[in-house]
């Protein structure tokens, strides 16, 4: 294929697929989940519960550094995903528990629900495995995060070395085995975020929108919406109507 014909494609399949044969659209999807499954097994970070048909929640097991929840709606072709926990790893790992647990098919869009560091930290590692995926997020949450991502991020790099080094006297006056390896891991937790975090390059939405953004798909519509300050001055939701899911967020607690 030359290179003019696979720069089409590129342009013609982000584009809503216009003029793109199905069999080339096969093929695309056919690569792109490939390569999004071609990265190395990875650990079980969450738990990933069944909603409605295509509707799923992964919840975050507890770790040092947390991780957001994460909704995953399941397209005729492809994946929308809410939030992208506090690290591109936790990204990496969720991506590959959903291709063992519940389907091959690529990630298209994700969605920042606000901008908070544990729901926006892990964009990038959607960009490594999925580089056409669009990031979708409401235009203050995209403000916020050009702002005051790299001053939230020193922030948390300095307050996760004093956990560090609480976590590091508490292992070393643990008593108990079970003490032992609970302090044990958290340090190794927390120095993993710190030498993944110290490189870290914010990755900001690409598409934004004032109030409703609605994807339709030939399985369901995803309706996006913004209504001002809640939790944060930016706060998303996703309303499935057919499946009668909708993800929130923080904008509900559980506790």
């Amino acid at each position: 294929m030359s290179s003019n014909r696979r720069g089409f494609l590129r342009t013609t399949l982000g584009a809503c697929w216009t003029g793109a044969s199905l069999l080339e659209q096969s093929i695309f999807r056919a690569t792109q989940a490939r390569a999004q499954a071609s990265s190395p097994p990875q650990p079980a970070l969450f738990e990933i519960e069944k909603v409605a048909d295509g509707v799923y929640a992964a919840i975050a097991k507890p770790v040092a550094l947390t991780n957001s929840n994460a909704a995953i709606f399941e397209n005729t072709d492809d994946l929308l995903i809410v939030d992208t926990h506090s690290k591109p790893s936790a990204v990496i790992a969720l991506v590959s528990q959903i291709r063992r647990e519940i389907t091959l098919k690529p990630v298209r869009y994700i969605v920042n629900s606000h901008f908070h560091w544990d729901h926006t930290q892990g964009n990038h590692g959607y960009k490594r495995i999925a580089p056409s995926a669009d990031i979708v997020a409401s235009e203050p949450t995209r403000q916020l995060l050009s702002k005051l991502s790299e001053t939230r991020l020193k922030a948390s790099l300095a307050e996760a070395q004093k956990s560090l080094e609480n976590y590091q006297q508490q292992l070393a006056a643990a008593k108990t085995a079970e003490d032992k390896a609970y302090f044990g891991e958290a340090v190794r937790e927390t120095n993993d975020y710190l030498a993944e975090m110290r490189a870290f390059t914010p990755e900001l939405p690409n598409i934004t929108f004032d109030s409703d953004l609605i994807l339709h798909d030939r399985a369901h519509d995803l309706h996006l919406a913004f209504r001002g300050r809640g939790h944060t001055a930016g706060d998303v939701v996703v309303f499935c109507p057919q499946k009668k899911a909708v993800a929130t967020g923080d904008l509900l607690h559980g506790f």
